[in-house]
């Protein structure tokens, strides 16, 4: 294998591929890249079995090959070097890096102990980049992190009366996004569980290609520049249980998730007993300087409604005590007290892009709900602490 690339569409794309590497992969040669050099492209993959990446760079191929060489130790070393014409060769294992600034050299694996990338094939759909950065924005932050609770680190894509719903839940909090003008319609009405990780990857790369940001450098980019207003590819292959979704110099893959996902309408609130509208930039202030105190005592910030002011609270055990007050925009029947997880709170106001909030619940131990006034299709559930007073 020789071939010739520039240092500066190098990097950006090992950086990208990064992602999928695992800091405890089940297999060590997972560890590792497989450089590809073909006549017509040359690509950098990397895959944990759950998810992978696969970065397309432009360059010139003198020779085609394959090799496998440790993820990290190219990355840094490409990074290391200046912007540039990079020559790549692999002789007998080794992979020679050859720049003006100084020569490379790092000992490779053979190519044909990693495992081969499923092909995209099954159903394809187009997706409008807003739809899934809108998705993304509204409902991947309600993912869970917990990898033993695999179904709750998925988004569930559900085909409903009103439209498609996008759901995601970590068991203490709840998004759902109702798409109703959308072609994503998979076969036979099926609902999919989609890795909120993959799903994420490619959202942040059109977040980077959108932005626009020409004071960048290459070095601080983490993916090749794509065009923002680029379709996505979207494939779902249900005899490979894989999904694909694809952009211009970049593939993800992710294995289906299957699994039973939480009956999650059944706690969504119908009807309420308090209902009222926030300013979302004094709720947002006051929240976070109650999390400031919080933190110190499981993120606990109490809410206190009394006729037309809502009081939050946190203390430090033993420290200190934080009281805000925030307007109401409609008075409220009778004192009602609640707690939630702030953290919680000011993830979801964080997203929000209306100037206030509507807020509607029923007791203290039973699910609230916001809503954005003017966005039907958004709903947020978050399940509030028991008080102990």
């Amino acid at each position: 294998m020789k071939l010739t690339v520039l240092q500066e569409n190098l990097y950006p794309a090992l950086r990208t591929a990064l992602k999928a590497i695992s800091s405890r992969p089940p297999l060590p040669i997972l560890n590792s890249f497989l450089l590809k050099a073909e006549k017509k492209e040359i690509s950098i993959a990397a895959t944990d079995l759950y998810l992978g990446m696969t970065a397309l760079i432009a360059g010139v191929v003198e020779q085609t090959g394959r090799a496998l060489v440790p993820a990290k130790l190219f990355t840094e070393s490409v990074r290391s070097l200046p912007v540039g014409k990079l020559e790549l060769e692999l002789n007998d294992n080794t992979l020679h890096v050859s720049h003006p600034a100084g020569k490379i050299k790092i000992q490779c694996q053979p190519s044909a102990e990693f495992p081969e990338f499923p092909s995209p094939d099954g159903q394809q759909f187009q997706l409008e980049p807003q739809l899934v950065k809108d998705i993304d924005h509204y409902v991947s932050f309600s993912v869970s992190q917990d990898l033993t609770r695999q179904v709750l680190t998925t988004l569930l894509f559900k085909p409903t009366k009103q439209g498609l719903q996008v759901v995601g839940t970590d068991g203490f909090r709840l998004s759902v996004l109702t798409l109703a003008d959308t072609a994503l319609r998979f076969e036979d009405g099926q609902s999919v569980l989609v890795p909120a990780r993959a799903f994420n990857e490619i959202s942040s790369i059109l977040k980077i290609s959108h932005s626009g940001d020409k004071t960048k450098s290459p070095q601080d980019e983490s993916s090749q520049a794509t065009a923002g207003d680029e379709l996505v590819r979207l494939v779902v292959s249900d005899q490979l249980k894989h999904i694909f979704f694809m952009v211009p110099n970049l593939e993800v893959s992710a294995r289906i998730v299957e699994g039973q996902y939480p009956p999650y309408n059944k706690i969504i609130p119908k009807s309420f007993e308090l209902e009222t509208t926030l300013e979302v930039a004094e709720l947002v202030d006051q929240v976070s300087r109650a999390l400031v105190f919080a933190r110190r005592s499981s993120n606990i910030v109490t809410w206190q409604f009394s006729d037309d002011e809502l009081k939050i609270s946190a203390q430090a055990d033993g420290q200190g005590v934080f009281d805000g007050r925030v307007p109401l925009g409609s008075k409220v029947k009778a004192p009602v007290k609640i707690a939630f997880n702030g953290r919680y709170l000011h993830d979801l106001l964080a997203r929000l892009n209306s100037d206030t909030v509507w807020f509607g619940m029923n007791d203290s131990l039973k699910p609230v709900m916001f809503k954005e006034p003017g966005n039907s299709n958004f709903q947020h559930v978050i399940m509030p602490f028991r008080l102990n007073d």
